[in-house]
C-alpha cells in the first residue's frame, strides 16, 4: 500500500508532467468516453465559494465536432466581416482544427450575483485544471484555447449563456503521440515568491 509520501510524489509528478498538446501531436485515436466522464466528475470538486458550482460544459464528439466547427467558424466570420478583419485562412482553420480532435469541451461560467465575478472565473479555472490533470493521468491531452473569438456574443448565445455569463474558451482534446517533448521551462520559485516571517 502506498504511503503518504508516495502518494504526494505521484500527485506532484502528475502536475509537473502535464503538458499542453496540440492537434498536430494527436494520434487520431478517440479518448474513451469513460475518461471524459472522469474529467467532468473531477470538475465537480473544484473550489467553489458558497457552492455556486459556476462551471458549465458542452461536450462535442463524433459528428458533433463538425457541428461545433461550423458554428465556431460562422461566429468568427459574422464578427470579422462586420469590422473588416476577416481572414479566409483563419476561417478554414476553424473549420478543420476541431475535426483533428477526439473531443471539444466548451467551458462556460454561469454567473451568480452573490459571488464576485472574478471568484467564479477562478473557480471554473480550478475545475479545468482538475479536468486536464485527469486527462493527462489517463493518457489523454489537449489544451485550453481562450482566443478572442469565443467572447463574441453570438457564439456565447449558442451555448445558452446569458449576458451576465461568460464563455471562457474550449478544451481541444486528443490522444497525444508517444514522442519525447522538450523540458518544461519554468522560473525558480524564488523569482515569484516573497516570504514574510516577522
Amino acid at each position: 500500500m502506498e504511503n503518504q509520501s508516495d502518494q504526494f510524489m505521484d500527485v506532484l509528478k502528475m502536475i509537473t508532467e502535464r503538458r499542453s498538446t496540440y492537434p498536430p501531436l494527436f494520434t487520431g485515436a478517440e479518448i474513451p468516453a469513460a475518461t471524459i466522464e472522469k474529467m467532468l466528475e473531477s470538475a465537480r470538486f473544484a473550489p467553489t465559494h458558497k457552492i455556486t458550482e459556476p462551471w458549465r460544459f458542452t461536450v462535442f464528439s463524433g459528428d458533433g465536432k463538425s457541428t461545433f466547427a461550423r458554428a465556431w467558424a460562422e461566429a468568427y466570420r459574422n464578427h470579422s466581416q462586420s469590422n473588416g478583419t476577416f481572414s479566409q485562412i483563419q476561417y478554414d482553420k476553424m473549420l478543420t482544427k476541431p475535426l483533428q480532435c477526439s473531443h471539444i469541451i466548451a467551458v462556460g461560467m454561469k454567473r451568480n450575483p452573490i459571488i464576485p465575478e472574478f471568484e467564479e472565473i477562478c473557480s471554473v479555472a480550478c475545475a479545468v485544471q482538475n479536468m486536464m490533470l485527469v486527462a493527462a493521468h489517463s493518457g489523454a491531452g489537449g489544451y485550453w484555447s481562450t482566443g478572442g473569438h469565443q467572447f463574441f456574443d453570438a457564439f456565447a448565445n449558442y451555448f445558452s449563456l446569458a449576458d451576465e455569463d461568460r464563455l471562457l474558451g474550449f478544451l481541444f482534446l486528443g490522444v497525444p503521440k508517444d514522442i519525447p517533448l522538450p523540458p518544461r521551462e519554468r522560473r525558480s520559485v524564488d523569482d515569484f515568491t516573497r516570504w514574510v516571517s516577522t
